[in-house]
Order: structure tokens, then sequence, then C-alpha cells
């Protein structure tokens, strides 16, 4: 009783620590070095990688191993929603509630993975513990961090988000995959003609609208927990100079995909459904500065999933789910080409003032994190 108590008091001290360091997107560089001055002490061997030259993601290593066991946490969060009625960056306890800017996305992660190092080096058990930057906006410093070449020696990955979980009952998060989203940008040419004869012309507004209205008629293909991808009008532009029948219009529309649904092939379905309407049209992915999230899932037949699942999992009562959301998970997942399990705490709220976390589930989490550890090196 009393190692549970002492415990607690380490895990609630470690939380508070880091949700009173404001660490919202772009400015991630002191928890950044609170964690590696913390890491360090331990005895891991930390480098950085730096996005945008200043903000350092974390690559941590202890011990020597062919293949390490991977833990992922994001380090920034979104700005404090502006109805808070506390201070978000403090830690607000009742009973076994915790509240405050983090809690669940995702610094009580990083608290998890933080207990875990320290049990790991008592028992100098290797792993590779890894922390990102701008999880929050576009998943900069997770591109960053694949492009190290860091973590190329990790043979599977577990991501400490909670995802948006339903099932509060439940005594940790744990996602299987997640949808992607890639914006499109569409280009509808049209040919301009005087107002007063827009017979002479082709109206880029109404050849757009009609291309929209028949959208839903490809196949977005569905998929057994996530079900089908949705496209989703964002924005519409269009102008005619002077008194004019418009010729260009552009669309912005937003793919959130399924596993096993491309991007790419959405495009080229988009491009003959287009030309089966005899509407002119270039479309791309809408430019930004890194690639786009796609969907993924872990593949549940993988040996050390069937053995985190029979041994760790069914005897928690834990019922894995499907989150309809991007994260750096997507990442991970499609560029490094491992297993990516999302492991987080029972919690939500999620970037709004009523953000909340259980305390009890951070304690699951911790023993969860270990016993997964303890499997890999057996």
């Amino acid at each position: 009783m009393r190692d549970l108590e002492n415990s607690l008091v380490d895990t609630l001290s470690i939380l508070e620590t880091l949700v009173g360091i404001k660490s919202v997107f772009p400015n991630e560089q002191e928890v950044s070095a609170w964690i590696s001055r913390r890491l360090e002490t331990l005895g891991f061997s930390v480098a950085k990688v730096f996005t945008d030259n200043e903000r350092p993601n974390l690559v941590a290593t202890l011990g020597k191993a062919k293949t390490y066991l991977g833990f992922y946490g994001h380090m920034d969060t979104v700005p404090p929603a502006a109805d808070y009625v506390r201070d978000p960056f403090t830690v607000h306890r009742d009973g076994d509630i915790l509240q405050g800017l983090g809690v669940c996305d995702m610094k009580g992660g990083l608290t998890c993975i933080l207990q875990l190092a320290e049990w790991a080096t008592k028992r100098k058990l290797p792993l590779k513990l890894v922390f990102g930057v701008d999880e929050e906006d576009i998943s900069k410093g997770a591109h960053d961090l694949v492009n190290s070449g860091f973590l190329n020696d990790i043979g599977f990955m577990i991501v400490a988000e909670s995802g948006q979980i339903e099932n509060f009952d439940q005594p940790i998060s744990v996602s299987l995959g997640r949808k992607g989203r890639v914006v499109l940008q569409f280009q509808v040419q049209g040919r301009a003609a005087h107002a007063a004869e827009p017979h002479k012309g082709v109206n880029a507004i109404e050849k757009a609208a009609h291309l929209i209205g028949e959208l839903g008629s490809i196949n977005l293909g569905a998929h057994r927990r996530l079900g089908s991808s949705t496209l989703v009008v964002q924005e519409i532009t269009a102008r005619a100079s002077s008194f004019s029948v418009p010729d260009l219009c552009e669309v912005v529309v937003s793919l959130l995909s399924s596993p096993g649904v491309n991007s790419a092939k959405i495009c080229d379905d988009i491009r003959n459904l287009a030309a089966k309407l005899n509407i002119k049209l270039q479309i791309a992915p809408k430019p930004r500065h890194t690639p786009y999230g796609e969907a993924y899932e872990i593949d549940t037949q993988n040996q050390f999933y069937r053995r985190i699942s029979d041994e760790i999992l069914t005897p928690l009562g834990v019922t894995p789910f499907y989150t309809p959301s991007v994260a750096d998970e997507n990442v991970f997942a499609n560029r490094l080409k491992i297993p990516v399990l999302t492991m987080g705490v029972i919690g939500g709220g999620d970037h709004t003032k009523d953000e909340w976390a259980k305390l009890s589930s951070y304690e699951t989490l911790i023993s969860t994190y270990r016993n997964v550890l303890e499997l890999w090196h057996q």
C-alpha cells in the first residue's frame, strides 16, 4: 500500500511539473529541456533532432539492442481554450479525476513514459523513448524524427495517446488504428464569356457544383470499425472579372480516409468522374510543409501484438478501438512501416476547458508499459 501511495505521489509530481511548463506549439523548448535533463540523469543517451532549427525533438536510448521497443509522446499542447475558468497550467484533482491542459492530451502519456524510464533503468532493460514537437499542428516533428534515421532500429512502437475513447469504464485506452486526412485542391476550368451571353462560355462555378453533387457516387470503401471514408467540402472560391462568366473555380475538400483507402486512388477516381461529366479538372493535395497522414491500422496477427493482447490486454478487460482522427501515429506507421499501437490514459475533453483524466488509469498504464517492455525482452 505504501509503495502504491509513493508511486501516486511521484506520478502526480511529474504531471504537475509537465502541465506547469507551457508548451503550446511551437514553444516546446522548455519542456524538451526538462525531459532531456531528467532522462540524462537516469542514464539515457539523449539525441536532439531539431524542427525549424530551434524546436528540439528527443530520442532517448537506454542500453544496447539490435531492435528496440519504442515509446512515443508529443510534448506540445494546443492553446488553452478561451473559456477556461481555472488556471490551465495547474493540475486540479478531485478524487480520481484530474483536470488541466494536457492531463489527457498528452502530458499524461509523457508522465507514464517517464515513470517507465525510471523503472527500466533500475532493471537495465534496453528501450528507446521518443518525444516530438508539432503534433498539434502538422506533425513537423514526427517527419523530422523519421528523416533523422534515429528510429530505424525501432521494431514496434507504443504511442501514449488516449484517442477519442467512448467507453470510459475501460482501465486504459488502446487504439489499433486511425483515420487519415488529406486536403485536396480542385481547379475546375470553365470558359470566359460576357455575362450577357452566358451560352458562349462555360460557368466554372456551375461545373464545380455539378462535380460536388456527384462526389457521392465514388466508392470510398468501408472499414469494419471506422466505416467509410468521407469527402468533406470545406471551401469554394471563384470570381469573374468585370461582368463575365467565371472561368475558374477552386474547391478545397478534405478526404478522411479509412485504412485501406489511398488518397492517390481517390484523386484518380475524381479525375475519372470529372471526365465522365465533361468537366475540365486539375486535382492534387493542397501544398503544405509536411506530407499528409494516410490512414493505418496495426496488423492484429503480428506476433508481438498477439502476445500483448492475449497476455496483458485481455486479462485487464481492455477492448481496443479505432480512432477517427489523425495524429503522429499515422506518420510513424506509414513511413517507418512498423506496428504502431496506441496505449493511453482514460480521459476526455481534449482541446477544451473540461479536459480530464483518471489518475487510476495512469497507474494502470504505467504497469501495462512495464509488462509490455518485459514481454519484449522475453
